[in-house]
């Protein structure tokens, strides 16, 4: 229930989504008040037409995205350099569209396909780590059990690293249960040293989940998506990737919250 509740509630955190929503329920009032003419709807299509363009405004105008991402991002640093002796790197899926790449026959990445050259790039590196790949299928409705681990499998083969050396773990659907079903297989102890993979906008949460079910990891964010420093406008009024980017920002917000009011997290804002 958790998992279907969460898909439902990101599609209303999409800027682009909410202004459409205004603006279809918008034209459909502004169609009713030519048959009736009631003062009350003539006001209620002229106020969503408003904020519609208000929105537009906003985001056209003002680093919104800037703003959101920023503090998830600067939460966590990259570990440099990063220990010698780690016992196992792992990378947390979401890198690949899925069913995009099975429909293409061919892999298919996503904004945040720097988990996954991340990987292995530190594969190559750290030859004697344990390697985790955990990522089943996200999607609402899973068509014929395709999984992003499954993918992943082929493409790490192409690269030169040995596959019996990779852990794939393939039934988790979001960030929890990445964590609890990989924890089941890796069964970690207290002792080791393990580097955690994944975007920077979701290592706050990531890190969470981790600390709450103790697993020790040190953070290694990848997928930046904000220049350092302060950003007060919208400097290339680039409203498609401030929308892109606060809609990113919105979930892991949202995120954050849901997932310490469910006890799956350590607090809000998890730090180390």
């Amino acid at each position: 229930m958790f998992f279907v509740i969460s898909k439902i509630v990101a599609w209303f955190l999409s800027p682009i989504n909410i202004i459409s929503l205004l603006i279809i329920l918008g034209v459909i009032t502004f169609i009713i008040s030519l048959k009736h003419g009631k003062t009350f709807i003539k006001k209620s299509y002229q106020t969503m037409f408003a904020t519609a363009f208000i929105i537009i405004l906003c985001f056209a105008t003002m680093p919104i995205g800037h703003w959101l991402v920023q503090p998830l991002e600067e939460r966590f640093i990259k570990t440099s350099p990063i220990p010698p002796d780690i016992d196992g790197i792992i990378v947390l899926g979401g890198s690949i569209n899925v069913d995009m790449s099975y429909e293409r026959n061919q892999i298919h990445l996503n904004n945040y396909g720097g988990r996954l050259l991340a990987f292995i790039d530190l594969a190559h590196n750290f030859k004697y780590a344990t390697l985790l790949y955990t990522g089943g299928n996200s999607s609402l409705i899973n068509n014929g059990g395709k999984t992003e681990a499954e993918i992943a499998r082929n493409v790490l083969r192409k690269t030169g690293i040995k596959t019996n050396r990779i852990i794939f773990e393939d039934q988790s659907r979001n960030t929890f249960e990445n964590v609890i079903y990989s924890k089941k297989m890796i069964n970690p102890q207290p002792n080791e040293k393990w580097l955690l993979i994944t975007s920077a906008i979701h290592m706050p949460r990531s890190i969470g989940i981790f600390k709450k079910q103790k697993w020790n990891v040190i953070p290694h964010p990848v997928d930046f998506q904000t220049f350092p420093g302060e950003q007060t406008i919208n400097k290339n009024i680039d409203i498609e990737n401030n929308m892109r980017i606060t809609k990113s920002a919105m979930k892991e917000w949202v995120g954050l919250i849901a997932y310490y009011l469910t006890d799956k997290t350590t607090s809000i804002f998890p730090s180390m």
